[in-house]
């Protein structure tokens, strides 16, 4: 009974830890010009339950969230609350604390709830704290995405969903979000 008692705190523990893997993001906005817009932004995205603070520089149109712990961090919702706003997101990294994975072509991965899959990162080994750069449409602009598109020959980088180059026996069909190191 001990036994199962333990493996079952080591399994809350575990999921707990992968809740709070995200801990901060630095988002590029296009479009910021004035201190009204920086603001008008910075209320669009303090409503996100997982956004404990933010820290804004209108000169680089660069805000930097920190993420609330034990909280889930959707990366969609961000570019929906800057497009609330009537902006759009230039460029997304969040920084994440990563178990240790060496990673290969067109890498997918799980943590948390959410599936990765790392582009133009082959070779790479990845432990503690990375920062992922998201390429998604809805992250960068369209010259990175493009530039991106060449290094994946996978259908699902254009739609941001898993289609039948990413499907196996244990990822589901849904969401997949494109990062690179």
């Amino acid at each position: 009974m001990k036994k199962f008692l333990l493996s079952i705190a080591l399994l809350l523990a575990m999921l707990s830890s992968q809740a709070q893997t995200m801990t901060s993001a630095t988002l590029q906005i296009s479009g910021l010009t004035c201190s009204m817009c920086q603001k008008s932004t910075y209320k669009a995205l303090m409503q996100l339950p997982f956004v404990k603070s933010i820290e804004t520089d209108l000169a680089k149109a660069e805000f930097v969230l920190q993420f609330k712990p034990g909280q889930t961090v959707d990366p969609d919702l961000i570019a929906k609350e800057v497009e609330s706003a009537g902006f759009a997101v230039a460029g997304l990294t969040i920084t994440v604390t990563m178990p240790k994975v060496l990673l290969e072509r067109d890498h997918h991965l799980k943590m948390g709830q959410r599936w990765y899959h790392f582009v133009n990162a082959e070779g790479k080994t990845v432990e503690g704290k990375v920062n992922l750069q998201f390429i998604d449409k809805q992250f960068v602009e369209k010259e990175q995405f493009q530039q991106y598109k060449g290094k994946t020959a996978h259908g699902c980088y254009q739609t941001g969903k898993m289609a039948t180059c990413c499907k196996s026996d244990n990822q589901p069909s849904g969401r997949i979000y494109h990062v690179t190191l």
